[in-house]
Parts: structure tokens; sequence; C-alpha cells
């Protein structure tokens, strides 16, 4: 663009030193009052009344916005300069880079003096740096994005740095959200997402490095968030059936795929060495990023994989990967805060389920996780930890799905597999279990177990009806006296048995059983197959009160 006339802007270039040197005065005779302010005596007996406005701006508020305006005046001064021409603008937009990185280690060094002084300093930074790259990426074309972002991680990352230093927590928090911003902005402007991206990477990465010295550790998410957005997004990009929209810049996939993984190994990293060496306790923060990043890593892989080698591997990591978690949970410096045994564990029951649904399909993929079921129920009771109690039952609920025992007519073979494990699993208990009052809480992954073995049963009667091809209504009939009978055993052996889940089971079975009875064999029933159901399941229901009544008195569960 053209420039004003030499005389002109030499004017113009005058009048604003002027503007700013009695700017300058004004702010340093202000500092000058709040510092000489008397100080009157209080009286004794006087009430102690909240401050007035005028004392907390006194005491550097005033002051710190001046600061602000004679930055932002700095910066209009750079640009008044470039704009008349007297420098090129490139120079005049690496100055304006180093001037608003002066301003961050002048933020630094005044936050002791004012806790105004630094985060309204470090604003005063960014608002200097924001719309300068702005420009000078899409008005003046004399940026590259990929010189933008480096010089916005650049930004960012000096930013924590000096923050760290003081532990000025707030001024960290300014510059990374008004750099993540200001990258946001950029890749919808550019439509170039990758530099940007490997720009916010690279400050959550050196935020992660500083939490695991314990510095601003409340303001992770601040970097995390854009990075984990950017993440999202390329791997959207790259996995979109039609290729990249029209106008994106060139997204390789490689390096995007490296990218996620890196991101992932880093907050992983940092999580285990936050609460295995030092033995923090996990927070929901740490949580939700490890799943979000897991889930945009892997899915990515499976997405873009065409081979089944790839998914092969991918499902081999994940096992090797539990593994390590149920390693991690069993550590006993995870057993300190108990959140942190429960949560490594719990990956570690996510990663073994999606392994093996990676590896195996079908019975196969059932009888594995019967498998797991066993040996995390029969650990569980030896090691009195009722987490893996839970992911004992929940595998083999696992399981009886992935064999299809969850449908109205399963195989038998399904049946017969879930059913053996079921029974395996619930005798395994009770043979591990210590004698006397056990808290309810322990008893209720066994509760699934006994669910488990009651609707195989169930299961074997139907797929026996329908291989010896019986009518409907019989096989109706024959499941209801199948529910009959199980709710039977199940109140011997539980009053008698002091086996309370049992107890507890029968009665949403009883439910299910008048269920069934009204909508199948009231449905589909003939009058012969109808009596036989009514006068089972009515016998049903007389014996059972009487069952319960005749019974051992039982430990109460504890608390």
């Amino acid at each position: 663009m053209d420039g004003p006339p030499a005389e002109e802007a030499t004017h113009q270039l005058e009048s604003l030193v002027h503007a700013i040197s009695d700017l300058r005065r004004r702010v340093e005779a202000l500092e000058r009052q709040s510092f000489i302010a008397p100080v009157e005596a209080e009286p004794l007996f006087q009430a102690h009344a909240p401050a007035p406005l005028s004392a907390d701006l006194s005491s550097g508020l005033l002051a710190g916005l001046g600061r602000v305006l004679l930055g932002i005046a700095g910066a209009y001064l750079l640009r008044a300069i470039t704009e008349a021409n007297l420098l090129p603008h490139l120079a005049g937009a690496l100055a304006g880079v180093l001037y608003a990185c002066v301003w961050l280690v002048v933020a630094q060094r005044a936050s002791a003096s004012s806790r105004w002084a630094a985060p309204l300093q470090a604003a005063a930074a960014s608002a200097v740096l924001g719309p300068l790259l702005w420009e000078a990426t899409l008005r003046f074309h004399t940026l590259p994005p990929s010189a933008a972002a480096a010089i916005l991680a650049i930004f960012m990352i000096l930013g924590q740095a000096l923050a760290w230093g003081r532990g000025v927590s707030s001024m960290a928090g300014i510059v990374t959200l008004a750099g993540s911003a200001t990258a946001l902005a950029l890749i919808v402007a550019t439509l170039d997402p990758l530099p940007f991206a490997l720009a916010l990477a690279a400050t959550a990465i050196t935020v992660e490095y500083g939490a695991c010295r314990d510095r601003l550790v409340a303001t992770r998410w601040i970097a995390a968030t854009p990075a984990d957005f950017c993440g999202f997004l390329l791997a959207y990009l790259i996995t979109r059936p039609n290729g990249l929209p029209e106008g994106y810049a060139p997204v390789p996939v490689a390096v995007v795929v490296l990218l996620l993984w890196i991101l992932l190994a880093v907050y992983l990293a940092s999580i285990l060495f936050r609460t295995l060496r030092r033995e923090r306790r996990i927070g929901w923060f740490e949580i939700g990023q490890l799943l979000v990043l897991a889930a945009v890593a892997i899915g990515t892989v499976l997405e873009l994989a065409h081979a089944s080698v790839v998914v092969a591997v991918v499902g081999g990591g994940c096992l090797l990967f539990s593994a390590g978690f149920y390693a991690a949970a069993g550590w006993k410096r995870a057993r300190g805060p108990e959140r942190n045994a429960q949560v490594y564990a719990t990956f570690g029951l996510l990663l073994a389920l999606l392994g093996f649904r990676l590896l195996a399909v079908g019975l196969t993929l059932a009888a594995l996780w019967s498998v797991l079921a066993l040996v995390a129920t029969g650990l569980g009771e030896h090691l009195r930890r009722n987490v893996l109690r839970v992911h004992g039952a929940l595998y083999l609920v696992a399981a009886g799905t992935a064999a299809g025992l969850m449908s109205w007519s399963p195989r038998v073979s399904a049946a017969a597999l879930i059913g053996m494990v079921a029974a395996s699993a619930y005798l395994l208990t009770l043979w591990i279990r210590l004698p006397g009052a056990v808290r309810w809480q322990d008893r209720a992954p066994s509760l699934i177990s006994a669910g488990l073995l009651c609707w195989s049963l169930v299961g074997l009667a139907t797929g026996s009806a329908t291989f010896l091809h019986l009518s409907m209504a019989i096989t109706g009939t024959l499941r209801t006296l199948v529910v009959s009978a199980i709710a039977i055993a199940l109140a011997w052996l539980g009053s008698r048995r002091a086996l309370n889940e049992l107890v507890w089971l029968l009665y949403p079975w009883m439910t299910f059983g008048a269920a069934k009875l009204l909508l199948e064999d009231f449905g589909k029933g003939q009058s012969a197959t109808l009596f036989v159901s009514l006068l089972v399941y009515g016998a049903a229901l007389i014996a059972l009160p009487r069952l319960l009544r005749r019974a051992k008195p039982a430990a109460s569960d504890l608390s």
C-alpha cells in the first residue's frame, strides 16, 4: 500500500511520541501518589468494614492498566513506522514479535510488585502478538502459516517458562488461552491446520513437563483442550471418505498419526509419573484426557487400516497395555489413593475388551473373555479386591454377549459354554470367599454370575426345544417350568446357605417370569399348555415364601 508523504508521516510520528510521553508521565505520577499515601491509625473499637473500591484500584490496578495502554501504544508506534515504509514489513513484524516477548519478560519481573501486574502485562503482550500475526499472515503475507505457528509456539512456551519461575498461574493461563485462540482463528482463515496443531501440541507437551514438576498443574486443561480439538480435526480430515475439503492445505497422514500417538504417549507418561512416582491422586481431567486421546489415536489407525496385520498389531498392543495397567493397579504406590488403582484397572479392562475384540469373534472371543472372567474372579476373591470381582462379572457379560446368549433364542453351544463358565465363576467365589459376614458390595459381582447362570439354563431349554422342533406353545411352557424351578432353587440355596445374593436375584427373576407368562404364554399358548404354565408358576409363588421363612438365620451383610 502507498504510504503518506514523508513530512506528514514525520509529523504524525512526532505527535504519537509526544502523546506516549505524556501518558507515561501521568502513569508515573499516579504510581507516586499510590506509594506515598499516608496510613491512618485504625481506631481501637472500630468495626472492620470492607475495603473501599478506591483502595483496590490504588493497589496497582490502575497502574497496571496504564502499562497495558503503554504497551499497546508502543505496538501501534511500530505499526505506524512500518506503514510509513521506514521499516520493511517483515522487519516490522519481527520487531513486533520481539516487543511482545519483551513484555512477557517484564510481566514476569513485575509479578512481585502487584497481583495485577503479571496478568495485565501478559494480556498486553498477547494483545500485541495476536493482531500482529493475523495481519502479517493474512493481510501483508509476510509470514507463511508455518512461521506464524512457530512464533505462536515460542510465545506460549516462553510464557509457560516465565510463569514457572514465580508460579504465576494467571500469566500462564492468559498467554496460553490467547495463543490458542489466535491459532484456532488462523486455522479457520488459512485452512492450513497442521502447523498450528503442531504448535498447540508443543505447548501442551511443555505444560505437561511442568506438571510433572508440580508447576501450574491447575492450568493444564487450557493447553490440552485446543490440542485435543486440533488432533480430532486432523483425524477427521484424513479419514474423510472424499478426501480433504476444497481449499485445505495438504495434510500428510503419517504426520497426523505420529502426532496423535505422541500426544497420547506424553499424557500417559505424565499421568504415570505423577501418580506412581510422585503418588499424586489422578484427576478427572487426566482420566478424560487419556480416554479422549486413546479413542482418537486408536480409532484413526483402525479407520485407516486396510490390512488385517495392522488390526492384529493394534489388538496385540491393546492387550499389552492392558496387562501393564493391571500391573500398575496392583503396585503398592498406586494403592495409596484408591482412585488410582481403580482407574488403572478400568483402563486395563477397556483395553482387554478392545484387544480381544480386534483379534477374535464369535465363540472364540467368548471363550477368551470367559478365561479372563475366571481369572479376574479368582484373583478378586483371593486378594479381596472388589474391583477385580466386578471386572470378572463384566468379562462374563461380554462373553455372553459375544456368544449370542443375550437373544431370546440362543444357540445351545453358547448357552452351554456361558452356563459352565458362570457356574465355575460362582463356585470359585464360594470356594475362596471367607466365612462370616460379607459386605453387599462384595456380593454384587457374584449376583451377575448367578444371573447369567440362570439365563443360560433358560437358553439351554429354549435351544433344546428348537432342536426337537417343538411347538411355540410347548416351548413357552417349558421355559416357564425352567423359570419356576430356578426360582425354587434360588430360594432354597439362598436362604439355607446364607447366600443373600441369590435371594436378591429371586425378586427380579420372578418379575421376569410374570412378564414372560403374560406376553408369551397367554399370547402364544394353548389351553392345555397355559394350564400347565399357570399351575407351575402359581405353585412356585406359594412355595417361595415358605422356603424363605424356614431359612436359617444368616449373617447380615456389612454396610
